[in-house]
């Protein structure tokens, strides 16, 4: 199992730190700091977890308290893409992203008639 890059993501952590590879993950940055991230499956695992039902995971906590995890196999159960108006023109519709969790907008795509970044 391996994170592996999706069309939501923000970012990507630990690029140059070979101990724990890439991780391309989307940032919610709402007050409860979520960060979602996909991974991928071998055709091993997949045997595997139809075989026992289960995915066993390991969180690095470096010392610290643990925190909330969700694991999930739908993504609409942490954010789904949306279109709304631009704030800058009012007439273009772009995308937004909606944490599912907190429910708010998290960021939007640019309107490329009036080069605003939101």
């Amino acid at each position: 199992m391996k994170p592996i890059p999706f069309k939501e993501q923000t970012n990507v952590a630990a690029e140059t730190q070979d101990e724990y590879g890439d991780l391309p993950f989307l940032d919610m940055k709402g007050k409860t700091g979520t960060i979602v991230s996909c991974w991928g499956l071998s055709e091993e695992e997949i045997a595997e977890v139809v075989k026992t039902g289960k995915i066993w995971v390991g969180l690095m906590c470096f010392g610290n308290p643990l925190t909330p995890s969700l694991l999930t196999v739908n993504k609409t159960d942490l954010f789904e893409t949306t279109t709304i108006p631009c704030t800058s023109c009012g007439i273009n519709d772009v995308e937004g992203i909606v944490n599912m969790v907190e429910d708010n907008l998290v960021n939007e795509k640019e309107c490329k008639d009036c080069d605003s970044v939101k």
